[in-house]
């Protein structure tokens, strides 16, 4: 068969574009929910929109839903191209505030829903609580993307969010290999960590900064002797 009668990747595009685009609304706000934050549960998608536009989607082979799980998918993912293409950034920065809202309300939400949470609240250029802020680079640095880590700690940093905030950042940095900046953070916040919860953890990290990241044997050691961190369990 000739190369030529292939349909091209443009006109592909187009072909799929007009089709969302001749759908009605009602049958076009589950496809464009999906195409920012698939997959979503049958009921958080009921939710934002209906179960009758649903049972359309599906029915017009447009959707999946994963029999195991309820989860919803788009059935390509050049309809997602397509509509995230074609939606006026207000109408996509309310999508995403809403979709964020929803998957807060999770039971158990895990660290990739976070990291979800906040990377539409960024897109949607909306305030995030400093709670969320750290929670999220918590979640990006267990899911190993220091990048996204460094940048919602650094804003968490600028917001007053303390020493957690900092533990965040200052693991962000040591992994992404910038030791001494992780050193510089660590260091901020010090006068915060006696008696704090999180006291522990600040001096385990700053130890391993310091002897692992920037070989400083005598400083690593002299830190752990000569600073009292002191929670509600334990003294050291």
């Amino acid at each position: 068969r000739d190369l030529h009668s292939f349909p091209t990747r443009r006109s592909s595009d187009l072909f799929v574009g007009q089709r969302m685009a001749e759908l009605p609304a009602e049958q076009q706000a589950p496809l464009e929910f999906l195409a920012l934050a698939e997959p979503l549960g049958l009921d958080e998608l009921a939710e934002l929109t209906s179960y009758d536009a649903l049972a359309e989607d599906e029915a017009a082979g447009l959707i999946v839903v994963a029999p195991w799980s309820n989860d919803v998918r788009l059935a390509h993912p050049l309809y997602g191209e397509a509509l995230r293409a074609s939606l006026p950034a207000l109408r996509a920065r309310g999508l995403r505030v809403r979709l964020a809202a929803t998957l807060q309300q999770r039971e158990r939400p895990t660290p990739e829903d976070t990291v979800r949470i906040v990377r539409m609240l960024l897109d949607a250029h909306a305030p995030i609580p400093s709670e969320l802020l750290v929670s999220g680079a918590d979640a990006a640095n267990f899911a190993g993307d220091p990048d996204l880590a460094t940048e919602l700690a650094e804003i968490a940093v600028a917001d007053g969010a303390g020493l957690p905030a900092a533990l965040a950042l200052g693991r962000a940095l040591a992994s992404r290999g910038l030791f001494l900046d992780a050193e510089e953070t660590l260091a901020a916040v010090e006068a915060e960590a006696p008696g704090h919860r999180l006291a522990l953890d600040y001096l385990d990290q700053r130890t391993r900064v310091l002897f692992w990241g920037l070989g400083r044997v005598r400083g690593a050691r002299a830190d752990r002797k000569s600073t009292r961190l002191n929670s509600s369990h334990i003294t050291i």
